[in-house]
């Protein structure tokens, strides 16, 4: 029931702040509703987690029905877990709009965000691949809307424009491969063509047995998949949209984005990859050259953006740039034969996420304090270098180090030196960007464009999410070194997670949480 109530909330948010824009011009109303709403979900996400964590995997049927008839939600800890990170960044957005955003832009901000979380849980959590489709039609719809919320500048509609029609070209993918694997599958239910895929001989009530050649319908669509996942989450050589909107969006859209709808594509990869055509599944052969290719591609990726990363020098350029490096080690993860790579790699998305979101938001508070150099000020600057710090992920009370030490020793394990090379390269370019940023912050006045609206009576909001971050990541790293065994936890659950066989006799079985 969790995972559909998380989706529920969202799309109430969505529509009583967007009731309340419209029906009052009260703005400490709306802010307390989009905070309250925003807080609710992040109750559900955690106690998802809990729930996960005790019990194992839950599902919920829509309507009764049961798969593969109906759409099922199928919740396990990955799934939980970038729930709670998308959640939490949805809080931490709806605070930096209440501080950084004038009211008649909240009051558009606020429903579209929450529209965009929902569709980014749907997503996260649906077992249907025609649901799958629709969930990333919702969030690049919502992105690009949260991208040109400022309607009066020129380099936010141009990115928008850039985005939303090659989003939409390349999303089309996605629903031309839905066609052709209910063609041939007579199925979209995940479960049923992950069974199928590996015995095609194989009868499931309702939908049957297979329509016919399956092979060719699956390779074709698998090729598809794979490039759409990888423009969502903007690796190279789809990355030509993600450095123009991140340096177009609101500063509160950019921590949705990078905490919650870029994620999507290498979330996305490894659902296609591990589940819904797993190792056992016809294409095999297919299959491991399209892994090799993502290889390939995440490396390259990786050098490309972390030399381009130090370069920038201005926040949202190396948000930006430092995203596609990150990402691309994450997907280098996930596709990894090892446990623990694939392991680091789901921990990297997290670490990614906290990293930039502490970057952002505190820059977004400095940038509004520095004049006044009070104490807002003073923590934003520990933010960054915090942030800063986890990124770079080489001092263990940073939950970066531990991602980067899991997917190094995966890599090892597996005989990867490619992959120990590109974490080791990579780290080391963008430290170059990150450190001149931060000593730029730390010891000179920084010029900027960004427009803030008066700080009277933010000092509290500002303190409450600056020590909230900073108690996050450092929490977690230091928690993560006082008890390595935890990491022996997530790599078990993570294992437990893309099973397939697991994947499927939970989906038929119907768990019921």
């Amino acid at each position: 029931m969790f995972s559909a109530a998380i989706v529920m909330n969202y799309l109430l948010a969505s529509a009583v702040t967007a009731f309340i824009g419209i029906a009052t011009r009260s703005r400490k109303l709306l802010d307390l509703v989009a905070i309250a709403m925003a807080t609710t979900g992040l109750i559900l996400s955690i106690s998802l987690m809990f729930n996960t964590i005790n019990y194992g995997v839950s599902t919920y049927m829509f309507g009764g029905f049961r798969p593969p008839l109906g759409v099922v939600y199928y919740a396990d800890f990955i799934s939980s877990s970038l729930s709670l990170l998308s959640s939490f960044a949805t809080v931490v957005s709806i605070i930096l709009a209440c501080i950084s955003m004038d009211q008649s832009i909240r009051r558009y901000f606020y429903p579209i965000a929450f529209l965009l979380i929902a569709g980014v849980h749907s997503f996260l959590f649906t077992g249907d691949i025609f649901h799958l489709y629709v969930a990333t039609e919702l969030v690049t719809i919502t992105s690009c809307a949260l991208t040109a919320i400022y309607s009066d500048k020129r380099n936010a509609i141009r990115a928008t424009l850039i985005y939303g029609i090659a989003g939409t070209a390349i999303t089309s993918f996605l629903l031309l491969s839905v066609i052709l694997v209910y063609g041939s599958y007579g199925t979209v239910n995940i479960a049923d063509i992950a069974l199928k895929s590996i015995d095609p001989k194989a009868v499931t009530p309702f939908s049957g047995g297979v329509f016919g050649e399956i092979v060719s319908a699956s390779i074709t669509a698998l090729a598809m998949i794979t490039w759409v996942f990888l423009f969502k989450s903007g690796i190279m050589p789809t990355h030509f949209w993600l450095p123009r909107v991140y340096r177009s969006a609101p500063i509160a859209s950019l921590v949705l984005f990078t905490s919650s709808s870029d994620i999507l594509g290498v979330y996305g990869i490894l659902r296609i990859y591990r589940i819904l055509f797993s190792e056992n599944s016809v294409i095999t052969s297919f299959r491991n050259t399209m892994l090799f290719s993502l290889t390939a591609i995440s490396t390259i990726s990786a050098f490309l953006s972390a030399l381009l990363t130090a370069r920038q020098d201005r926040v949202r350029g190396i948000v930006a740039y430092s995203t596609i490096t990150q990402l691309s080690l994450a997907l280098a993860g996930v596709i990894s034969r090892d446990s623990e790579a694939v392991a680091g790699g789901l921990l990297h998305i997290s670490v990614n996420a906290l990293g930039d979101t502490s970057i952002l938001t505190g820059y977004t508070i400095y940038m509004k304090n520095r004049d006044i150099d009070n104490f807002s000020s003073r923590l934003a600057k520990v933010l960054i270098m915090i942030g800063f710090l986890n990124l770079f992920g080489l001092i263990p009370i940073v939950p970066g180090f531990w991602s980067k030490a899991l997917m190094t020793k995966g890599f090892l394990d597996d005989g990867n030196i490619v992959g120990v090379a590109t974490v080791l390269i990579s780290t080391g370019l963008c430290a170059i960007g990150y450190f001149r940023f931060a000593i730029n912050i730390l010891l000179r006045e920084q010029t900027s464009k960004f427009k803030v609206v008066s700080t009277e009576g933010r000092y509290f909001l500002n303190t409450t999410i600056l020590l909230l971050l900073i108690a996050i990541v450092l929490g977690l790293g230091i928690g993560l070194t006082l008890n390595p065994q935890i990491l022996n936890i997530i790599v078990e659950l993570v294992s437990r997670s893309i099973d397939v066989d697991t994947y499927i006799a939970n989906t038929f079985n119907m768990v019921n949480r």
